[in-house]
């Protein structure tokens, strides 16, 4: 088993994650509220409205593997660890600990109907008006697709840190508090640069669903009056400079527990 510390001591066993691109992808904790010390297992799910599973994961894909404690002090999970089923971390310092996954690239390729449905369903409206205006071929649409995944655990019940970014291509950034209920302002990113016209959606454990698009400095505010687990996601694409890859598509998450 390999071992590292920061202010966090990190027991790395393995890692999963999730091969279809047409699904949701998030990072699960069995405990978003941890004590200090601790254990908490970290899985990489696939699925729908926060109902999913984890399944395995080339460790070769992985492009980073971050926990970043509450004085700010990260690292990274190395990649030539040998993952199998998930990853078990000790939370040693009170106060919040940030956990971001970025996977390698991978090759998609769907037929022109089922990626325009995908489109709609992302709320991806820019790609589909520049589709319109392109002469139609029939040929499947090929796509580069990246995970992004990001989670807060409130060690001891304490949210610190949790407007910290981790440099993920595609990004969620809560700019309030997001284990207390109400409005939970966010920003967006890509590429570190604020993203607008974005749709952002929440999705909490019990099927609640809400969402909002990014104004032109790519933030949105989101009513998160619900207690428990949510998940924020934000889908982006951006045309592919490769001759034999139309898009390229990035996908961000975000999970915590709200509070009572």
């Amino acid at each position: 088993m390999h071992r590292f510390t920061l202010a966090t001591c990190i027991l790395l066993t393995a890692v999963t994650v999730g091969s279809a691109r047409g699904h949701d992808f998030w990072l699960h904790a069995s405990d978003y509220r941890p004590a200090p010390d601790a254990p908490v297992l970290l899985q990489l799910v696939v699925g729908e409205r926060m109902a999913g599973s984890p399944v395995a994961f080339d460790p070769d894909r992985i492009e980073r593997f971050v926990v970043l404690d509450p004085g700010g002090a990260g690292r990274t999970v190395p990649r030539s660890a040998r993952l199998r089923s998930g990853a078990l971390i000790r939370t040693t310092t009170r106060g919040g600990h940030l956990v971001g996954f970025e996977g390698r690239p991978a090759l998609a390729e769907l037929s022109p109907a089922k990626f325009s449905a995908y489109l709609r369903e992302e709320g991806l409206d820019s790609i589909a008006r520049q589709l319109a205006t392109r002469p139609r071929t029939g040929r499947p649409v090929r796509e580069h697709y990246a995970r992004c995944a990001k989670t807060l655990l409130a060690v001891d019940g304490d949210a610190t840190n949790f407007d910290r970014p981790l440099g993920l291509t595609l990004e969620l950034t809560p700019l309030a508090d997001p284990t207390l209920p109400g409005p939970l302002p966010l920003m967006l990113t890509f590429q570190g640069q604020p993203r607008p016209d974005a749709l952002v959606v929440a999705q909490h454990a019990n099927g609640l669903r809400r969402s909002a698009r990014t104004d032109s400095d790519g933030r949105c505010r989101l009513e998160l009056a619900a207690a428990g687990v949510w998940m924020i996601k934000s889908v982006q694409m951006v045309p592919s400079p490769a001759a034999d890859v139309d898009w390229h598509s990035y996908w961000a998450s975000l999970t915590f527990e709200v509070t009572e």
